[in-house]
């Protein structure tokens, strides 16, 4: 187990402020947020690569908070993978077996039955420069695995693998780190990067925590803006609470010429300021071949549509000028009924919309709030 505690660490005129997190063996703890929020600074803390001036790091119950790097018993595979040019794969898999000039042979075998099931044995004789980018991420996997510490942490490594692969190296890495025990901290930009590996999620803002638990209750209903916008939420409408009751608050949206009846929480009150939120597959797309037999619905224009396969995004045009995406599957009946400029109705499932808040936090000089990759 890793526990960080309220740690406290400056890089220049950068500074991370009372960040908190814990996890347990075999799990994956993802740090999420925009560019230049403090992820890597908290990840090279936890290692000992920078100074932390306050708080504690704590693994499998012991304190390491002040501990060289190599005292600690953690793994890390930056983003650049950082192998060794000048070693082999086999030099650089078994780099702190021979620095710490000690072999257990059981594991040793195990690492090399591991090397063949990921297909990395055959390449024990080549040097990272002969390795594809597919290549390189196993060996440095394998490597962070053979050194034997239960603590792994990840920046960001898959960032630059193609689309095809990504996937094939997350369920490698999702298999590996159960079947070794090992606590892994990741740092991540792509929402289904997260959605597939990580068991808890954090999300960091100019060097604090905005949001931290299960990533179905950060993303799939985030409660402010800033979280709706990393996770990639397109579907957002302004809105104003109209009217309330003991349990709910009907909300309007003039850009849909929308109402809505919504649970309440206990501060909003008629004339409160927010955003009407829905996920694209939430927003069901009638046609007159196949009408809405429900209510709140919206006349719209089909503007274009985009994906691939099966599964199409309908970007729409309400008439009171908000912009609506809604999924659905396309075959033969939807790509004649659905072109552009066609005449649709928008029906949105109350139990499938939610209320977002606007946040206070301010966005990094320079850097985009809209960082994370989200799903088409």
């Amino acid at each position: 187990m890793i526990e960080v505690r309220n740690i406290c660490a400056r890089r220049g005129g950068f500074a991370i402020v009372d960040i908190s997190l814990s996890l347990s063996p075999s799990s994956c703890h993802v740090v999420a947020g925009p560019s230049g929020c403090g992820k890597t600074v908290l990840l090279e803390t936890i290692m000992g690569l920078n100074r932390a001036e306050c708080g504690t790091v704590t693994a499998g119950g012991r304190e390491i908070t002040h501990l060289p790097p190599e005292a600690r018993g953690i793994s890390y595979v930056p983003q650049d993978l950082a192998l060794f040019p000048h070693l082999s794969v086999d030099g650089n898999v078994f780099y702190a077996e021979r620095a710490r000039r000690t072999a257990d042979p059981a594991f040793h075998a195990r690492i090399l039955d591991l090397a063949e099931r990921i297909g990395i044995a055959p390449l024990f004789h080549r040097y990272p420069a002969f390795l594809s980018g597919g290549e390189k991420q196993r060996v440095a996997l394998l490597r962070a695995l053979a050194s034997g510490n239960r603590v792994l942490l990840l920046d960001e490594p898959f960032s630059a693998l193609h689309e095809g692969f990504r996937a094939e190296i997350w369920q490698l890495t999702r298999l590996l780190c159960r079947e070794f025990g090992i606590a892994t901290i990741l740092v991540s930009h792509d929402l289904r990067e997260i959605a597939y590996l990580a068991d808890a999620l954090t999300v960091m803002h100019d060097g604090r925590v905005v949001a931290s638990g299960a990533p179905s209750e950060i993303l799939e209903r985030p409660k402010t803006m800033s979280l709706a916008h990393l996770a990639g939420l397109r579907n957002l409408w302004p809105a104003e609470v109209v009217e309330t009751t003991a349990g709910r608050a009907v909300i309007a949206v003039p850009s849909l010429g929308l109402k809505a009846a919504l649970p309440r929480r206990p501060e909003w009150q008629a004339g409160t300021k927010v955003y009407l939120g829905a996920w694209p597959s939430a927003v069901r797309l009638c046609t007159a071949q196949d009408p809405c037999s429900a209510s709140p619905v919206v006349a719209a224009t089909v503007v274009r549509h985009y994906g691939l396969a099966d599964q199409r995004t309908i970007v729409c045009r309400a008439e009171g000028g908000g912009t609506v995406e809604a999924c659905v599957p396309w075959d033969g009946s939807a790509a004649c009924a659905l072109q552009p400029s066609a005449r649709v109705t928008l029906f949105f499932p109350p139990e499938r919309l939610f209320l977002v808040q606007h946040d206070e936090l301010r966005a990094t000089p320079g850097v985009s709030t809209r960082s994370w990759r989200s799903p088409a």
